[in-house]
């Protein structure tokens, strides 16, 4: 669970679970093994060789889904995205976010909405699943590392948006 708390000051402090990023990560992986099984378990009629390839497509996602054993592998890459996230919006925050082994809680300048606990999130989740993705399906991989680029340059951009001087015309 996320916790957003907007203080008096126009600063916000986000507190990220890395829990809930992994469980989100299992969820997804999960998912993508359902639909796939579901998908190729029609192409599996068909010959001998078509019967052999249909089941060794299905056999890569039992072993892309993320199990509660990969916890530890899993920690570590969300741990690596929350420092590449934080080295990235640096700008907008007060200060350098606040670790723990399951958490980190950082403060913003101001709960203007450049950065909300959903985005920092999703970026996160991102990161976890592109890097454990990889070396196991690196076409998926690549489209999970396109939403997080995206995600991490649309929060960037809207810290730079709100940090620019704005013109005040007077009559």
């Amino acid at each position: 669970m996320h916790r957003e708390n907007e203080k008096h000051d126009r600063t916000m402090n986000i507190t990220i679970d890395f829990q809930d990023i992994f469980e989100r990560c299992m969820r997804e992986t999960a998912y993508m093994g359902r639909t796939s099984e579901q998908q190729h378990s029609d192409e599996i009629r068909g010959t001998t060789d078509e019967k052999v390839f249909a089941n060794q497509y299905v056999g890569i996602f039992h072993i892309v889904r993320i199990r509660g054993s990969d916890r530890p592998l899993q920690m570590s890459f969300i741990r690596e995205g929350a420092h590449l996230l934080e080295s990235m919006l640096r700008e907008a925050m007060s200060d350098g976010g606040s670790y723990t082994t399951e958490s980190v809680s950082w403060e913003f300048h101001s709960a203007d909405g450049a950065c909300t606990a959903g985005l920092l999130e999703d970026a996160l989740t991102a990161y976890a699943l592109w890097r454990w993705l990889s070396d196991k399906l690196p076409e998926q991989a690549q489209a999970y590392e396109a939403q997080m680029k995206n995600t991490m340059e649309g929060m960037k951009e809207n810290v730079r948006q709100l940090r620019k001087p704005r013109k005040v015309f007077r009559r």
